[in-house]
Formats: C-alpha cells, sequence, structure tokens
C-alpha cells in the first residue's frame, strides 16, 4: 500500500470526507472556481471552504497545477528511467526527488527500484542529467529508459494535447513571449495563484495579468491538474500499468484514456509501450482493471508494478533552473 505522496511528511490523520471531495471535484471542473461556487456545491460557507481549501494545501493533500505539454515548453526529451539500488531505495528517491529536471518520483514495492520522470530540452541535456544522477553513486543501476513520446495527464488537463500553441511564439513579440513565459511558470506552480502575486510575478499591473490570463485559458495554452494525495481519497494503492501493444499505440492510448480514465498516461518509443499510472482501492480493483486493459484492442500484455512511495509530482518543466 502506498506510505507517502511527498517526502519527509507525517502520516495522514484523517481521510478525505464528502466536503472534501466536492471542492475537489469542482475544482477538476474548475482550477480557479471562487467562493461562492465551492458554497453552492458543497453547502458550506465561503468562509469555511477558504480555511478548507487552504489546510489541504497546507497538509500537501491536494495541490491544484498548471499543466502544459513539454513540447510547447520547449522540452523535447523526456525519458521514463527506471533505477536499481542495493540499499534501501528511500534515500536515492529523496535525492533525486530534489533534482529540478525530475519531475515524479516513486518506489516500486519489493523491488528496490525507483521510477523517475527526467524531462529536458534535448538529449545532450538529458543525458548531462542521467551523468550527474549516477555520479557517485557505486549502489545504484540504471535498469531501463524508455524515451516518452507523449503524455496524456489526468481528464481535466487533456485540453492541453494538440492545442498548447507550439507555433504561438512566431507572432509573438519578446516582451509577450517573456510574460507569457512567466505567467505559465507561475501557474504551473499554482495554478489558483492570485492576479496581485501573477502581476508581480509578470511584472505587469493586476488587470493587465487578468487579461493575459483569460488569454492563456481561452487559448488552451495551460490546462489544470488536480494533485491529490491518493491515500486522502482512499485510494492506497498506486500502480504504474506497462501495456504493450501490437500497433496503433496513439489509438490504443486514448481508448485507455476515454474508457479506463487513468491518472497518467505515458506513450513510450521501446516496443510500442504504454505506461499507465492509477491510484486503486486495492487488489480487486488492480486485477479488474488488468482485465479491462486486456480488453482494449491490440493489446498485447499488461504488467503491473505497484508503488510504495511517491516522492515527488511537479510540472513546471519550464522553469529557470534549466
Amino acid at each position: 500500500m502506498i506510505q507517502t505522496l511527498l517526502a519527509g511528511r507525517e502520516s495522514l490523520e484523517r481521510t478525505a470526507n464528502d466536503s472534501d471531495r466536492k471542492i475537489i471535484e469542482i475544482l477538476r471542473a474548475d482550477g480557479r472556481a471562487i467562493g461562492r461556487v465551492f458554497a453552492a456545491g458543497t453547502g458550506l460557507s465561503e468562509a469555511t471552504v477558504s480555511r478548507r481549501l487552504c489546510a489541504l494545501e497546507d497538509d500537501s493533500l491536494v495541490r491544484v497545477c498548471g499543466y502544459r505539454d513539454p513540447l510547447a515548453s520547449g522540452c523535447h526529451a523526456l525519458s521514463m528511467l527506471t533505477f536499481s539500488t542495493d540499499d534501501a531505495p528511500t534515500a536515492f528517491a529523496t535525492a533525486l526527488a530534489q533534482r529540478p529536471l525530475v519531475h515524479r518520483v516513486s518506489i516500486v514495492a519489493g523491488r528496490s527500484q525507483v521510477v523517475a520522470l527526467v524531462v529536458a530540452r534535448d538529449n545532450a541535456q538529458l543525458l548531462r542529467e542521467l551523468d550527474a544522477v549516477l555520479e557517485g553513486q557505486k549502489s545504484v543501476r540504471l535498469e531501463s529508459a524508455r524515451a516518452v513520446l507523449s503524455i496524456i495527464p489526468p481528464r481535466e488537463a487533456r485540453g492541453a494535447r494538440g492545442k498548447c500553441g507550439v507555433s504561438r511564439a512566431a507572432w509573438l513579440t519578446p516582451r509577450q513571449q517573456q510574460i507569457e513565459s512567466k505567467l505559465v511558470q507561475a501557474l504551473q506552480l499554482d495554478f489558483r495563484a492570485t492576479f496581485a502575486s501573477l502581476s508581480t510575478a509578470a511584472d505587469l499591473s493586476a488587470p493587465a495579468a487578468s487579461t493575459n490570463l483569460q488569454e492563456l485559458l481561452s487559448e488552451g495554452i495551460i490546462h489544470h491538474v488536480v494533485v491529490a494525495d491518493p491515500r486522502f481519497l482512499g485510494l492506497p494503492l498506486s500502480v504504474q500499468f506497462s501495456i504493450r501493444v501490437c500497433k496503433g499505440i496513439e489509438r490504443a492510448a486514448q481508448e485507455i484514456a476515454e474508457v479506463l480514465n487513468p491518472d497518467w498516461i505515458f506513450l513510450c518509443g521501446h516496443g510500442e509501450q504504454i505506461l499507465v499510472e492509477v491510484a486503486l482501492k486495492g487488489e480487486e480493483d488492480l486485477f479488474r482493471w488488468q482485465r479491462d486493459a486486456n480488453k482494449i484492442a491490440d493489446v498485447v500484455s499488461v504488467s503491473s508494478s505497484p508503488f510504495s512511495a511517491i516522492y515527488k509530482q511537479t510540472f513546471n518543466w519550464s522553469n529557470d533552473a534549466r
């Protein structure tokens, strides 16, 4: 069963109640929903909802992050790396989670393996990052490196695929490009950032920040993702499925997204392989999910790797640390 979402966090004191779940569903429908929307949907006062939201964020139980396709952010080299270690994997996973190019870190249950998603500008930067990760790590070995061709995010952010403004920079002035980049970076860290904080990040007035934000949202430049601790939602089993297809990897991935609605889908250029991550209630759901995945056309095999811990989930791959 999954132990934690963020490294170093204490154990959970409670799980989501009905009001928490309603708040999360509202956030999934509208990442920047305002107080009266929450009040209407939950029956709670705006002040109570505000306090609950702050508590959920402060306890790292729920976050709303901006999501933009990596390609649109100038990142053309993505890889899902699997490491094995002779030592306890916790220390290595913790260190890996500190690296800015590493965006998702998980420990595979019972295998002393750590899985990490690395997002880089190009292959040269990706290789430098891999060398840096392995430097001085005598007990750590790279087991596999699967190039990620594309990502299908959770349902609320799926409009980001194919509508990301990849060529948008061609008609923006340098100043407009700079403003857009700063706003996107701020939203990737906190999609619910206030107009005041967005104006500070992009060196704009609050009204100008509001106008630019609405343009980014209406044109599909950035969408939102709700990141919730699976244990808090009563889903203590987090699993990565490895799905191989005989042909049509894009079509199969889209069907998986629509029919099974997992959390994340990674299309890999490694033997027509699709990596799928999903949080489940228990082993019965795991077997049901694996059975249903096998029913998808052109699926050849489905295997699963439960995680014992998730140490990092971030999406700000356009950050300045590159």
